[in-house]
């Protein structure tokens, strides 16, 4: 592998392989879109965003992330997300048609200004901005007026991992394994990582920054109603228990 591919590795994690757990029944990809203008026209990033969609996909493909596997590819409806998967499929050499998905959408705000307003008392910082989102619940999930409640975001995310779920297990039988491929928003993405890993034991609460993404590994449980999944997410690793009953997840260890 070039050094100019080593040092990317350095940046975006290492590919972990785990020859003693058996052969995943499917994977899923989830990408924060990269950094944007928020203009919503046109592909809506900044140059740096598109070079750095680029670089993923450039490195996605040096490290055969996507090797042996069938990859389903879904955006979100928003144009920096379609564009980031736009571009990190041409550096990864992936082509196919792309699925929008309305559940992994950015948060319905009632009321923009609001919002606006809130994040100028924070000085406009991303990570301040993050620390809210996780520890404001009067104004994250109580002001309905103002944005959509958190809650109602993590049920339309599992309600769309569920559906990715079973998708994986009705897919046929190909000697692939079905892998999605998939960019969001942090609203969406951060959820999981707090329920995964609890945000708080991660680096920072802007967790995914701009272009990060999370890796699961899916494998069957004893449960028909339950499949396990091995989630990475910068340099530490968990599993987790997601219920397709009641589209839910909870730690392997509860």
């Amino acid at each position: 592998m070039s050094e100019r591919f080593l040092n990317l590795s350095k940046f975006f994690g290492k590919v972990e392989r785990r020859e003693s757990l058996p052969r995943p029944l499917g994977k899923i990809t989830l990408v924060r879109h990269q950094a944007t203008l928020y203009t919503e026209s046109g592909d809506d990033l900044t140059n740096e965003g598109i070079a750095g969609a680029r670089r993923l996909g450039e490195w996605f493909k040096a490290t055969g992330f996507f090797n042996d596997s069938y990859v389903r590819l879904i955006s979100a409806p928003a144009a920096r997300t379609r564009a980031t998967l736009k571009y990190i499929m041409e550096g990864a050499g992936l082509s196919g048609d792309v699925e929008e998905s309305k559940d992994i959408r950015k948060s319905d705000f009632r009321n923009f200004d609001k919002f606006i307003e809130r994040a100028e008392e924070l000085g406009n910082d991303q990570e301040a901005v993050a620390k809210d989102h996780h520890e404001n619940e009067e104004f994250y999930e109580n002001s309905p007026e103002i944005i959509e409640p958190i809650s109602e975001k993590r049920t339309r995310l599992y309600k769309w991992m569920g559906d990715v779920v079973d998708s994986i297990l009705t897919a046929p039988k190909t000697g692939q394994t079905p892998h999605v491929l998939a960019v969001s928003h942090f609203e969406i993405i951060t959820l999981l990582l707090h329920d995964a890993f609890g945000i708080t034991n991660l680096e920072r609460y802007q967790s995914p920054a701009f272009g990060e993404y999370t890796h699961l590994e899916m494998h069957e449980t004893d449960s028909p109603n339950e499949v396990l999944f091995n989630i990475s997410f910068r340099n530490v690793s968990t599993r987790i228990i997601f219920d397709r009953k009641t589209q839910t997840v909870r730690t392997f260890a509860d």
